[in-house]
């Protein structure tokens, strides 16, 4: 019985110590999966969530914590338990917090504080103790974006437009000198008699009329010393006229007379050239038609058109747009081509309602507003290529360096036209303005796009207007 005892206990005394040794194995396997430390032999381990922190003291005196991780609360149990990598208020090392200014928080990215705008706001100044001090949506000088400068305000993160002129009686051609913007206006509806030609200069100010007794004034082209310019007429559009006004202001000269509803003007160094769209309400006998600058002969280059609305000129050639016939719904409108001498006239591609067209030196471009697309064309011959589609009574078109800018006229009397642009190889169009009361011509320089607001029909709420590039 007492060996029986005796055996008894010795066997209690072997499961009691392995169970003691297995729950202080246990123990230490969950100190090190939750961050503590524990004592094994009278030495203490921290560890955390970076793993072991080391042996011989506690956690934050003088512990060592893996590459990445700190012991930034000095509390032994949980170990090293930050990650100063990726933590903001410990950022490289414990106590290291990011902090930058205004509209702006920070991350910290592999133990570098990094700062991060807030919705709307964007570092200009590159000072991050500023933060993002930039309100891209209402800062005329970093407007939608650092660097954007506008001459007005700036709303929702677009350049409001510079007014020129405001209260004009229906501008509708536009052009510019080194100084000047230059415009015709029609004059009041409905007769249009108080029309002319005015200027204003490119950086604002007073508006000055040049010509000041002009019917329905609508075509513009200006050279280095006058504005030559077109008089619809009044009544069936038969007593049109060509005039030209000095720059400077003075007496108007009469260049050709007896017009059918004369359109577009545009001149080179020796001849001014004119569309007539032909006579009211047929328009099956427009022409194409040129002058001496100081005037003399007129010379028809083309005739038998269908009203024929826009041209430009190259060295050789004349190019021009018929819009076509209402009675066939203006599905016979062209682009044509005729030497500046006079010849045969070629028909390059037919089409409808085709109107705005410039030309450079290797593609003519030209907007079928019919179909509501803008073409590019090789002089030399070839399929057009459409740039932009799905646009709204694109008209007007002029050009930059790289790009092409045309004016969508929209609904009239709504306020839906646009100023957009393109770049002349194809791409994404921009729109620089919208909500625009019926632009009409529009033109560029080396800073702003210029455009001519036709306002309403009875009212005289026209104006000049101009946004940068």
């Amino acid at each position: 019985m007492r060996l029986w005892g005796m055996w008894a206990s010795l066997v209690f005394l072997s499961v009691a110590c392995a169970k003691t040794a297995e729950s202080d194995s246990d123990q230490q396997t969950d100190a090190a999966q939750n961050g503590s430390s524990t004592s094994a032999g009278g030495a203490t381990t921290a560890v955390g969530p970076g793993g072991a922190a080391g042996a011989g003291g506690e956690a934050g005196a003088g512990a060592t914590c893996p590459d990445g991780w700190g012991d930034c609360d000095d509390e032994p149990l949980n170990g090293c338990e930050v990650n100063i990598k990726t933590n903001a208020s410990n950022c490289g090392a414990c106590g290291e917090k990011c902090s930058f200014g205004e509209a702006s928080y920070a991350t910290c990215i592999d133990a570098m504080c990094e700062l991060v705008c807030t919705q709307g706001y964007q570092d200009c100044d590159g000072d991050a103790e500023t933060g993002c001090e930039a309100h891209t949506a209402s800062d005329p000088v970093n407007c939608g974006a650092c660097g954007v400068l506008c001459h007005g305000t700036c709303s929702d993160g677009a350049c409001d437009p510079d007014d020129l002129a405001t209260g004009r009686l229906h501008p509708t051609a536009i052009e510019l000198s080194a100084t000047h913007v230059y415009w015709s206006e029609m004059g009041t509806y409905p007769y249009y008699n108080d029309g002319g030609v005015l200027s204003v200069p490119l950086a604002g100010g007073a508006p000055t009329k040049l010509a000041t007794t002009a019917t329905a004034a609508f075509g513009l082209a200006v050279d280095a010393t006058h504005a030559y310019y077109t008089e619809r007429g009044s009544g069936n559009l038969t007593n049109g006229v060509l005039s030209r006004v000095p720059l400077a202001g003075g007496t108007a000269e009469v260049l050709a007379t007896n017009l059918l509803a004369p359109s577009n003007v545009v001149v080179d160094a020796t001849h001014v050239y004119w569309t007539n769209a032909g006579a009211y309400p047929a328009y099956i006998d427009g022409s194409i038609n040129r002058v001496p600058l100081a005037g003399g002969t007129v010379e028809v280059i083309a005739s038998g058109m269908y009203k024929p609305f826009f041209l430009a000129v190259n060295d050789t050639d004349v190019y021009w747009t018929n819009s076509g016939q209402e009675v066939n719904m203006f599905t016979d409108g062209a682009l044509y081509k005729a030497p500046k001498v006079g010849g045969m006239a070629t028909k390059l591609e037919d089409g409808s309602l085709m109107y705005g067209v410039v030309l450079d030196a290797t593609n003519v471009y030209y907007n079928e507003t019919g179909k509501n697309t803008l073409w590019r064309k090789p002089l030399a011959g070839g399929s057009p290529t459409a740039l932009a589609t799905g646009q709204q009574n694109n008209i007007f078109l002029t050009q930059a360096a790289d790009d092409l800018h045309w004016a969508n006229f929209g609904i009239p009397d709504m306020n839906s036209g646009t100023i957009r642009s393109v770049p002349k190889m194809g791409g994404n169009i921009q729109t620089a303005a919208s909500n625009q009361g019926t632009p009409y011509d529009i033109e560029v320089d080396a800073t702003h796009v210029y455009w001519a607001n036709y306002g309403t029909q009875n009212m005289n709420d026209g104006g000049i207007h101009r946004m940068p590039l």
